[in-house]
């Protein structure tokens, strides 16, 4: 499982600098500050795995908190909407060569309507993947110690597509701590309608489809179930808002969580798309060039 940092402690190191935390965190905070410079141009992002060869999971998780706070400092209109899991499956573990599921921040800004038009030109590589969010009815300050305890501060549920972007520069050779680094590739994301959670409800026995529609007849491109994201939707929310809390964030009322692939996150290409969750409801998108 990928090491997190507080936010807190990171601050602490680069305002009380040792010999070994200058060691650690020097080449990190450069490469946080590269990683936006590229970002905010619109260019493919450097990999932490290159640029420090020897780069270990706790360097990759302080590197996405400084290039997440970069972000967060360069408009003030940038808020922070919710948290994502990552890497939930243990084929995308195993592919990436991580011990555990991976976490990132999505913004405000990443929002797409339902009904929404996204182009492919504008980013390196979208990619789709079906998904369950949670929003918050409660602020969350301190760990959650049980799945009962978290239902308590839960207070809908949505479907959601999340729409990541693989803006690294080499997508041939990727890392599990260039995803953790990246903020784990997060970029836009598509809410459906909120529904209260029925008391009897199992999200693992949701099934959802994604079908694809250019220029013939309507294909199913992906398949999931709600039991994909580390074999438990309350499991997978639990560890997430635990990891966050870890990390050195707040969790806020009103902000959701989504909580990994349902099926597999899958190239986006020009043209229709429309997702069923059953219970959950519909979203419907459109990709252009």
């Amino acid at each position: 499982m990928i090491k997190q940092i507080t936010i807190a402690l990171v601050y602490l190191l680069l305002l009380v600098p040792t010999v070994n935390a200058e060691k650690k965190l020097g080449p990190v905070a450069g490469f946080a500050k590269s990683m936006y410079d590229n970002w905010s141009r619109g260019e493919p992002l450097p990999h932490i795995s290159i640029k420090i060869p020897s780069v270990t999971d706790q360097q990759a998780a302080i590197a996405q908190l400084m290039f997440v706070q970069h972000r967060l400092k360069s408009n003030s209109e940038v808020e922070i909407s919710g948290f994502k899991a990552g890497l939930t499956s243990k084929i995308g573990q195993k592919k990436f060569n991580v011990n555990g599921p991976i976490s990132g921040v999505l913004f405000v800004s990443g929002k797409v309507d339902n009904g929404g038009e996204v182009s492919l030109a504008d980013y390196r590589k979208l990619m789709l993947e079906t998904e369950i969010g949670f929003i918050l009815g409660q602020d969350i300050d301190t760990p959650v110690n049980d799945v009962q305890q978290l239902k308590s501060k839960v207070s809908a549920i949505l479907p959601v597509i999340e729409m990541p972007n693989l803006a690294l520069a080499d997508l041939k050779n990727i890392t599990g701590q260039d995803i953790v680094a990246s903020n784990a590739i997060a970029n836009r994301y598509l809410l459906g309608e909120t529904i209260n959670i029925p008391v009897s409800f199992s999200l693992n026995q949701i099934k959802t489809s994604l079908v694809h529609s250019y220029d013939s007849t309507p294909m199913t491109v992906n398949q999931g179930s709600g039991s994909d994201a580390l074999g438990d939707q309350w499991q997978a929310l639990l560890w997430l808002v635990n990891e966050r809390l870890a990390s050195g964030h707040h969790l806020r009322r009103g902000q959701f969580l989504i909580t990994g692939a349902l099926g597999k996150m899958i190239p986006a290409k020009k043209g229709e798309y429309a997702a069923d969750f059953g219970p959950l409801g519909q979203i419907t998108f459109t990709v252009t060039e």
